[in-house]
């Protein structure tokens, strides 16, 4: 039976992501390179996607899983050859949000997706042994707080700014503590954009 679930929900994965890219095309303005679009990058059916898997050396539900991580992005070469090459690192900025009592925070550039922060949690709490609370989601926002002894961190997302994380202790050693800490878990963040 969990065969069978794990087979639908990736097909429905891989549906969606068909469709999204057969829209993509027919919004094309340049008609010629749609066609050609269809000829040279057709979608691939499930043999050729879970064989590319095994050939990756992926067993079990890894393969489903990379099925369902590869749905959700575009191809490298395609985009490519389309000169839509995405080379934006995700940076960070220093805030001062006045509307918190001058709290610091730190916006995170080019990563607003709504579940970014649970991204980020997961790097912060693999490179430094922080704890996560579990996720609060909000209407229009979702919070995840981490804790590590007496450091208190809290990831945002909103759907008006996007992703930013700040401590709960506003003090400079605090502070200067977790924008290392910001650089380093962005700069493996990136390594791991790259590597998709």
């Amino acid at each position: 039976m969990a065969y069978v679930l794990k087979c639908a929900t990736t097909i429905e994965s891989v549906k969606a992501a068909e469709q999204a890219g057969e829209e993509a095309r027919e919004l094309m303005s340049d008609r010629t390179l749609a066609e050609s679009l269809y000829k040279t990058d057709p979608n691939w059916s499930w043999e050729m996607m879970v064989q590319k898997q095994i050939d990756k050396g992926l067993t079990g539900d890894d393969i489903y899983k990379e099925i369902i991580a590869s749905a959700q992005r575009s191809r490298k070469a395609v985009n490519k050859s389309l000169g839509l090459e995405w080379n934006m690192r995700v940076t960070y900025k220093k805030i001062i949000n006045e509307n918190k009592n001058n709290r610091i925070e730190f916006g995170i550039n080019n990563f607003d997706y709504e579940d970014g922060i649970d991204y980020l949690a997961k790097i912060f709490c693999e490179k430094y042994d922080m704890i996560a609370e579990e996720k609060i989601d909000y209407i229009y926002f979702s919070v995840i707080k981490l804790h590590e002894g007496d450091i208190n961190y809290e990831l945002l997302w909103h759907e008006d700014i996007g992703n930013i994380v700040y401590a709960i202790e506003q003090d400079e050693n605090t502070q200067k503590t977790l924008e290392k800490r910001l650089m380093v878990v962005l700069d493996d963040l990136n390594k791991r954009l790259e590597a998709i």
